[in-house]
């Protein structure tokens, strides 16, 4: 498997997390959902994302805490999310534009 493609399923995986996130609300998350959190930090990182896996650990973090309060604090719940979804699309563009380079440059 070439470099984009593997990036690129990353992401998408990625994506479908935070589509998934969206749909079942912020204000509860399943067991499920945290264990793919966890493991899409752990890869994305070993990827080389760092910045993508601190954000996803951020929003992680934001759930978890989240719980253990009567009202929590949305806006930084938010902002972690809408960085996370930010990073996906721009990352998926560029890994377009990579794929394309590499395709083209091979010819």
């Amino acid at each position: 498997m070439k470099k984009e493609e593997a990036v690129g399923e990353l992401l998408e995986e990625t994506a479908q997390l935070l589509e998934d996130l969206y749909q079942g609300g912020f204000s509860t998350v399943s067991e499920g959902v945290e264990r793919e959190l966890e493991r899409l930090c752990v890869k994305t990182s070993a990827y080389g994302m760092e910045c993508l896996s601190q954000l996803l650990t951020q929003l992680l973090e934001r759930y978890r805490a989240g719980r253990h309060r009567m009202q929590g604090e949305e806006r930084a719940l938010l902002r972690a999310f809408a960085m996370a979804c930010t990073y996906v699309e721009t990352a998926k563009a560029r890994n377009a534009h990579d794929a394309a380079a590499a395709y083209y440059g091979e010819k």
